[in-house]
């Protein structure tokens, strides 16, 4: 199996196959609301990262005519090495999905954006482990006298690392590698594990060594959020409805992706040929599985507790990313939320 890499050449890719329209930040600033002059209102949409399975629910909305019967015109910009969340704060992109992390350091940084609901109610990010490294799944004991990359600055790894390092005690039992978590590290054995998304880079693992690696569930139990829906504060007060209709559009994608896999691998496949299907078909169901828990079962796509942004923000708190936690009503507005709920099944 081979796994695919994701690319400047790859978003370009996508780019070609999504008509993506761009705006510039000066347009973007001006104009809070926008009409295609057909009666539908236009929304643009920046993806996070370069393309991945995580794609898919706007791969699927568009599709299925979920923005269609929401009267929705979406314009999609790939992502890649931008910030995201900034390009919508400054009125550069309407929406986004980004990493709860940095949402919660926006707003203490007073940026204009809010959360509309969350897509991993917990963080992707784990540990990866050697298979060759005697580290056992699920068992911090077996850490003890490894040696463990870490990257400070790499916020959304770090918060987890550090949650989970201090509440099982390994401070002092463990080495650690401070600098970088770049896959090659390991691979060349200058380190036993690392923070790495346990989406894809276990595969990668296996690849390598020809066994199964070994993994940590870090945000499960630190319990930090992964990624959120943010929308632009001036885009949400002049457009509600549309911002609605894309957040329930947004959700039946969630819900057709994880009903339909098959279905799902083929359409991001098709969309982006640079992805090979086998590669997308091992990612997605990891992926996926990041979208809901027993929580998000029983009460519907893109809902969680206030409990669970004050761990995130605790977490991020603990290695001093964030001073404080922002009131919750400044930034997360839960009245957006699909009415009927939509469950991950039906």
């Amino acid at each position: 199996m081979s796994f695919s890499t994701f690319t400047p050449r790859t978003a370009a890719a996508a780019a070609a196959a999504l008509l993506v329209a761009v705006s510039t930040a000066a347009c973007g600033a001006d104009d809070s609301t926008s009409s295609a002059g057909d009666g539908t209102t236009t929304i643009r949409w920046i993806f996070d990262y370069f393309p991945t399975s995580g794609d898919a629910p706007i791969l699927a909305a568009q599709k299925n005519g979920y923005f269609d019967e929401a009267g929705l015109s979406v314009e999609i910009t790939p992502g890649g090495d931008v910030n995201q969340i900034q390009a919508v704060a400054t009125g550069q992109q309407d929406i986004t999905v980004g990493p709860a992390t940095t949402l919660l350091q926006s707003v203490e940084q007073e940026l204009p954006v809010t959360a509309l609901g969350v897509v991993q109610p917990n963080s992707p990010i784990g540990l990866v482990c050697n298979p060759q490294s005697g580290a056992v799944s699920g068992d911090p004991a077996s850490l003890e006298g490894l040696t463990i990359a870490n990257d400070p600055a790499d916020t959304d790894g770090d918060s987890v690392w550090v949650r989970f390092r201090d509440s099982n005690n390994l401070s002092g039992k463990i080495t650690e590698l401070s600098g970088s978590t770049a896959e090659d590290l390991l691979f060349s054995g200058q380190v036993d594990c690392l923070p790495a998304y346990l989406t894809y880079v276990p595969a990668l693992v296996e690849q390598e060594f020809g066994a199964p690696a070994a993994v940590f569930e870090l945000s499960a139990e630190a319990g930090v959020m992964g990624q959120t829906i943010v929308v632009n504060n001036k885009y949400l007060s002049a457009n509600p409805e549309a911002v609605r209709g894309f957040v329930d559009a947004y959700a039946k994608g969630m819900q057709w992706t994880l009903e339909n896999p098959d279905e799902a691998t083929a359409l991001i496949t098709e969309t982006y040929p640079d992805l090979d299907a086998p590669s997308v078909a091992e990612e997605l169901p990891a992926l996926t599985a990041f979208w809901h828990t027993p929580l998000q079962d029983a009460e519907g796509l893109l809902v969680v507790d206030d409990a669970s942004w004050q761990q995130t923000a605790d977490a991020l708190m603990g290695v001093g990313a964030l001073q404080a936690m922002p009131d919750l009503a400044s930034f997360w507005n839960t009245d957006f939320l699909p009415d009927p709920a939509i469950k991950p099944a039906p």
